[in-house]
C-alpha cells in the first residue's frame, strides 16, 4: 500500500512539473516570402510564463527541415544568436515572475533567393529543469506551397508587426491569400482620423513604417480587402 501511495505521488509531482511552461502572444505557425525579395523575414512574439513561480528561462532553436542555402538567427533577452543552422541556444537568460511577460524574443529567417519550405523550432525551457520546456514551429514559405500543421485559412493577416512599440522602423508582415482583392492598410489615430494608408498591391509581403512620420500614441492598423474589415490591430509609437 505504502508502494502504491508513493508511486501516486511520483506520478502526481512529474504531472505538476510539467505543466505547461510558458504560452505566446501574436504568433503565427507560417510566414511568406518571395525568392525576389531578399530582405530577411523577420517573425517575433510574446513569451508569458504560465507558471506560478519566477523561472529563469532560456531558449533553443531546433532545424526540423533547412532549405539548402538558407541561415536564420534568434534573438533572446538583449543578446542575439549569429546565423546559422541545426541547434542553436541562447546565451542569455531570461527571469520571469508568475504570469510574466517578455517582448525580446524575435527571430530572422534569410533565405538568400532559395525556395522552398523550411520548419523551425523553438523551446523554451526552465534553465534549472531543463526537461521543463515549451516548444514551437514555425513555417517558413518562401515561393511554395506549403504543408502545415493547420489549415493555412486559419493563419492571421496580420502575421507579425515588430517592434511594437517602436520608435523607429517597425516591419508589418501579411497574407492576404485567402482574402478578395484589393488589399489595403489603413492607419487610424485614436480619434477615428485617417493617418496612412497603404496600397496592398501583392497577395502577401512585408511593409515597413516609420515611426518619424507619426506623433506618439496608440493607432489602429486596419486591414481591408475587396472593400472590407478583414483585420485590425494596435500599434504604438513612442520616440
Amino acid at each position: 500500500m505504502k508502494k502504491l501511495i508513493l508511486l501516486y505521488v511520483l506520478v502526481l509531482s512529474s504531472t505538476l512539473c510539467f505543466a505547461q511552461l510558458v504560452e505566446l502572444e501574436g504568433q503565427s505557425n507560417v510566414y511568406y516570402g518571395t525568392a525576389s525579395d531578399l530582405t530577411d523575414m523577420h517573425f517575433a512574439w510574446d513569451v508569458i510564463n504560465a507558471t506560478d513561480q519566477t523561472i529563469d528561462m532560456r531558449c533553443r532553436r531546433e532545424g526540423i527541415y533547412e532549405v539548402p542555402g538558407t541561415v536564420n538567427q534568434f534573438c533572446w533577452g538583449i543578446l542575439c544568436s549569429p546565423f546559422g543552422n541545426g541547434v542553436g541556444y541562447s546565451s542569455e537568460i531570461v527571469t520571469l515572475g508568475p504570469g510574466g511577460i517578455t517582448s525580446s524574443f524575435y527571430a530572422n529567417y534569410r533565405h538568400n533567393g532559395n525556395a522552398g519550405q523550411s520548419i523551425i523550432k523553438f523551446c523554451y525551457y526552465d534553465n534549472d529543469n531543463i526537461a521543463n520546456e515549451f516548444c514551437f514551429e514555425v513555417n517558413l514559405c518562401v515561393d511554395a506551397n506549403c504543408v502545415v500543421s493547420v489549415d493555412e485559412k486559419n493563419t492571421p493577416i496580420l502575421q507579425s508587426l515588430s517592434p511594437n512599440p517602436s520608435s523607429g522602423l517597425t516591419t508589418i508582415q501579411y497574407n492576404l491569400r485567402n482574402s478578395p482583392p484589393g488589399g489595403k492598410l489603413l492607419i487610424y489615430n485614436m480619434t477615428g482620423v485617417l493617418v496612412k494608408e497603404i496600397l496592398l498591391s501583392q497577395s502577401l509581403g512585408m511593409i515597413v513604417i516609420d515611426a518619424a512620420d507619426f506623433q506618439n500614441g496608440v493607432y489602429l492598423c486596419n486591414v481591408q480587402a475587396g472593400g472590407a474589415l478583414v483585420e485590425s490591430t494596435r500599434m504604438v509609437i513612442a520616440h
